[in-house]
Formats: structure tokens, sequence, C-alpha cells
């Protein structure tokens, strides 16, 4: 769906975007996680062709791209639908019915609310409709939830996920809630000072977080055998000082651990609670 080589930005000597590369594929949900100032905006308005990029590549499978950057100016005396209707008119869209389906679509049917009358919730779900206006397969969105309450995030939750299971809408999703975004993508990408320090899969997220057994072993190659076993393999990590053992913790791991134990094969055991925010701030640091 997208691919980007080597792609920079530069305000005069500083780089806001630093050699970024980056591929999503059609019907990903990619999270885009990092602090004020790390350069997610600027990558995000770099692939919606707001700013230029400095140096580097693109190459795209699809011409049908929107995003939701910078808030649409909606006409506060005018209803919902007659926003999306006057955009219409002004994109050339000749369906006059394709209102009512989005509408439908982000869960305001039949609504003639006067726009200054709904909620930030509401303005939201309104905006994201205003991109489904050019039938998109590509769509970037910055802080779609920000300032809104807990049922509006319930709402453009829901909202997302159906667009993307139900349509198949390739996304790029920034928040500082990664909590949410955690809710919602299925890929990760970790940004600071311009540069992408990571990027990883749910699954490889999912490695990383959690509650773990830390277990100390006088000698790794003493318990070899037994951590061969199906079961135990994606369960278990060897640290870097190769007599550590990091293992998720569950059912088939507790199992091991009394095995261990009853073979005297521990010198010391304990359980550590790794937190998304944790992973968060680990990577920061570094």
């Amino acid at each position: 769906m997208l691919s980007m080589q080597s792609i920079s930005k530069k305000y005069g000597e500083l780089y806001a975007l630093k050699n970024a590369e980056l591929e999503i594929k059609k019907g990903e949900m990619v999270a885009l996680i990092g602090n004020n100032g790390s350069g997610k905006t600027t990558l995000m308005k770099i692939i919606s062709g707001i700013t230029k990029a400095s140096t580097g590549t693109f190459e795209w499978e699809t011409n049908r791209q929107t995003n939701l950057i910078e808030t649409p100016e909606f006409f506060d005396y005018l209803s919902g639908y007659k926003n999306l209707e006057y955009f219409r008119i002004q994109r050339g869209i000749q369906d006059q019915h394709i209102i009512e389906d989005i509408l439908e679509r982000v869960g305001l049917p039949n609504d003639r609310k006067k726009f200054k009358q709904y909620s930030l919730g509401m303005k939201q779900r309104l905006a994201i409709g205003l991109c489904l206006l050019g039938n998109p397969e590509f769509m970037v969105l910055d802080e779609p939830t920000n300032g809104v309450d807990a049922q509006g995030i319930i709402d453009i939750r829901n909202l997302l996920l159906t667009l993307n299971k139900e349509e198949q809408l390739t996304m790029l999703i920034s928040s500082h809630n990664i909590n949410e975004l955690y809710n919602i993508a299925t890929r990760f990408v970790f940004i600071k000072s311009g540069e992408i320090k990571k990027d990883i899969s749910k699954s490889e997220l999912n490695e990383n977080i959690g509650t773990f057994y830390q277990v100390n072993i006088d000698r790794i190659q003493d318990i070899e055998t037994l951590i061969n076993d199906k079961v135990l393999q994606s369960n278990y990590y060897i640290l870097d000082d190769k007599n550590t053992l990091k293992l998720v913790k569950n059912s088939e791991t507790s199992q091991f651990i009394e095995q261990l134990s009853q073979k005297e094969l521990i010198d010391d055991i304990s359980e550590v609670q790794v937190m998304l925010e944790d992973y968060y701030l680990e990577i920061m640091k570094g």
C-alpha cells in the first residue's frame, strides 16, 4: 500500500524527520507513537501531501488517500448532513445518496442537529465521515480522540475497527493515549527526535508486556532439554546475561518452574509486571 525510503525533512539545519523507512500493507492499522516534537505530525503531513519531504522516495499502490490532521472547517449553523453535502458539491462528487450512507457508517444517521450542538465525539465522527467522501483506501488520523470523553472514545474506536475490518480501510493513527492505540492497532511504530526507533507487530509487542517470571539459572545448559518443549517455545526468552530466563506467566510456565524447583535448578526467581507505558518509556530512553 505504502513504501517509504529514507524520508527526511529539514528546517534549516534541524531535522524534523531523519531517514524514515516505513512500509504499510493493505488492511493494517499502524499506530504512530512518540512524544510532542518527535516527528509524528511531520511524518503524517508528508504522507498526506501537506508537507514536502526534503529527501527520500515514496511508492504508493493507491491514489485514494485521505487524512484527518487539521480539523475541518465545518459550518456551525448547518447540520452534519448539510455540512457533508456542501463538501460533496465542492468536490464534484455526483452521488447524492453518499451522505446518508456515510452518516450511517459513522453513527450519525438521520441527525439534523446543527454542528454547534454536536459533542466533541460527534464532531470527530463527522470529520471522519468527511474523510470517507472520496471512498479512500488509506487514511491518516492525528489524535482522533483528543479531548473526547469516554463514551466518545469508545464510539470512535468501534468506528475505526469497523472501517478497518469490514471495509479493509488501511490506517496510520497517532495518539498520546497509547492504551487506546493498543486496543485498535495491528502494528506499532515508535518515533523519537525524528527517527523511527522501533517498528513491531502486536504479537511482538505482547511478548514484551504483561506479567513475567524472571528466573536465574546457574547453568542454562542444564535445562536445555526442558525448554525445548513446544508449549514453552513461545513463552520464554533468554536474557542477555545468558543465565536468566524470562517467561510469560501462564499455567504452562508455572508448571515448568515447579519442575525446575523440584530439580533444584533455580538460583533466584521474581515476578515482573511490564506495562505498555513501561515499554514505551524504555524505548524513548534509547
